[in-house]
C-alpha cells in the first residue's frame, strides 16, 4: 500500500487524500450517531414535514462533510511536512477544535433540544474524531516519505555499484585485451625465434648427428604447434577476434572458422538491424560483448563436438519490455541440427556462461531432441550511451 501511494501521488497528496478519507468516514459515522440519537425523530415530533425532515438531514449530512473538507484543508494549508510533531500536533489541535466549534454552532439543536454540556460534548467528540484523522493522515504521509527516502538511497546505492562495476568491467576488458595482445605478439614472436633457432642447430647437426637433428626437429614442430594453436587459441579466449568492433562482426568471424562441412548463418532481427541502421555501431557495451559472443562460441563448439550438427543458424535480436527496469533485452537464439541434448540437460561449460549471464541480469536455457538442440540466452542491454545503468532482475522478454 505504501508503495503504491508513494507510486500515484507526493506526501501533501498523501496528507489530502488519507485525511479526507478519514474525516469523510468520521462524517458519516457522525452523521449515523445523530440518527441513532434520535435526530430524525425529533424533527417529526416537532412537525415538520417528512419534506422538511429529509432536507434538514441532507443538512446535517453536508454540513458533516463540508466540515471535514474544511479541516483537512486548513492543516494542508499549514504545510506540516517536515516539520517536527511539536508544530503539527499544535496545527492539528487548533484546526480541529476550530472546525468543531463551527459544526456545533452551524447544527446548532437540530432534531432535539440541547444543553450547553451536550455542545461541549459534541463539540469534545468532533475535535477527537478530526485529530485521529488529520494524525492518521500524517503517520501515512511519514511512512511514504520515509519509503521514498529508502528507495533513493537505494536507487543510489545500485547507481554507485553499477558505475563501479562499468569501470572493473572496462578495465578488465583492458587487462584482457592486453594479454591477448602479448600473448598473440611477444609470446608467439619468441617461440617462433625458439623454433627458428632450433631450426638452425638442425642444420648443423644433422650431417653428422642425425638422431639428434630429428629430436631437436620434433621440438621445434611441437613449438610451432603451440605457437599457432594453443597461444592463438588462448588469445582469442582471452579477447575474441573482432568484438572490439561489434558481436555481429565477431560472430561472423566464429562462423567463417567452421569446417567447410558445416553450414553457418546470422540473422538479425528487426529491432537490432534498427538499433544499428540509425548509427549504433553496435548496441551492447563491450563487457557484455565478451559474454555474448563466448556464449555463442561455447554453442557452436558443443553443436559440432556433441550434437555432429551440419547446419548452425544464430538469431540476435532486441526485444522490447513492458516492465522492469531495462527497456531493451538482447536475446540470441543457436540452432543446431544432429542430435541433441535429452532427458537431464548438462549444461558443462555452458554453466559457467550461465552463471556469467545471471551476474548481469540475464539468463541462458538449452533444449533438445533427436532433431537437433536450440540454445536460448537473454541479456539487459547496457547501451554505450549508457553503460552504467542499473541491471534489472524482475522482467524476462
Amino acid at each position: 500500500m505504501i508503495r503504491r501511494l508513494a507510486a500515484a501521488t507526493s506526501p501533501t497528496g498523501v496528507v489530502t487524500l488519507v485525511g479526507l478519507l478519514n474525516a469523510v468516514l468520521f462524517a458519516l459515522m457522525a452523521f449515523a450517531h445523530w440518527v441513532g440519537w434520535g435526530g430524525p425523530d425529533g424533527l417529526e415530533s416537532s412537525g415538520m414535514t417528512p419534506g422538511q425532515v429529509t432536507a434538514t438531514s441532507v443538512f446535517v449530512v453536508v454540513v458533516d462533510l463540508v466540515c471535514a473538507f474544511a479541516a483537512v484543508s486548513l492543516v494542508v494549508l499549514t504545510r506540516p511536512l517536515g516539520r517536527r510533531w511539536r508544530y503539527r500536533l499544535g496545527a492539528v489541535l487548533t484546526v480541529s477544535a476550530a472546525v468543531a466549534v463551527v459544526r456545533v454552532a452551524a447544527l446548532g439543536d437540530v432534531g432535539r433540544p440541547v444543553t450547553l454540556v451536550d455542545d461541549v460534548l459534541d463539540g469534545a467528540a468532533t475535535g477527537l474524531g478530526y485529530v485521529v484523522a488529520l494524525v492518521g493522515a500524517l503517520l501515512v504521509a511519514d511512512l511514504v516519505v520515509a519509503y521514498e527516502a529508502q528507495m533513493r538511497a537505494r536507487t543510489a546505492a545500485e547507481v554507485a555499484s553499477a558505475r563501479q562495476v562499468a569501470r572493473l568491467e572496462a578495465q578488465e576488458g583492458v587487462r584482457r585485451r592486453l594479454v591477448a595482445d602479448r600473448l598473440h605478439g611477444a609470446v608467439q614472436n619468441r617461440l617462433v625465434l625458439l623454433a627458428a633457432g632450433i631450426d638452425q642447430v638442425v642444420e648443423r647437426l644433422e650431417p653428422d648427428r642425425p638422431d639428434d637433428a630429428a629430436a631437436l626437429r620434433r621440438i621445434a614442430d611441437q613449438l610451432a604447434e603451440v605457437s599457432e594453436r594453443d597461444v592463438r587459441a588462448l588469445s582469442h579466449e582471452l579477447f575474441p577476434t573482432a568484438v572490439d568492433v561489434s558481436v555481429v562482426r565477431a560472430v561472423r568471424t566464429l562462423l567463417d572458422r567452421l569446417p567447410p562441412s558445416v553450414a553457418g548463418a546470422l540473422d538479425l532481427g528487426p529491432t537490432y538491424r534498427d538499433l544499428v541502421d540509425h548509427g549504433t555501431d553496435d548496441p551492447i557495451v563491450l563487457p557484455d560483448r565478451l559474454v555474448v559472443v563466448d556464449t555463442v562460441e561455447e554453442a557452436l563448439t558443443n553443436a559440432l563436438k556433441h550434437g555432429r550438427a551440419h547446419r548452425v543458424r544464430v538469431r540476435l535480436d532486441v526485444e522490447r519490455c513492458v516492465a522492469g527496469d531495462a527497456p531493451l533485452w538482447l536475446v540470441g537464439v543457436v540452432r543446431a541440427d544432429g542430435r541433441g541434448p535429452s532427458g537431464h540437460v548438462v549444461l558443462g561449460g555452458l554453466e559457467r556462461l550461465r552463471s556469467r549471464l545471471a551476474a548481469r541480469g540475464g539468463g541462458l536455457h538449452l533444449t533438445g531432441d533427436e532433431r537437433g538442440s536450440v540454445l536460448r540466452f537473454d541479456l539487459p542491454l547496457r547501451t554505450a550511451a549508457s553503460p552504467e545503468d542499473t541491471l534489472p532482475g524482475d522482467c524476462v522478454p
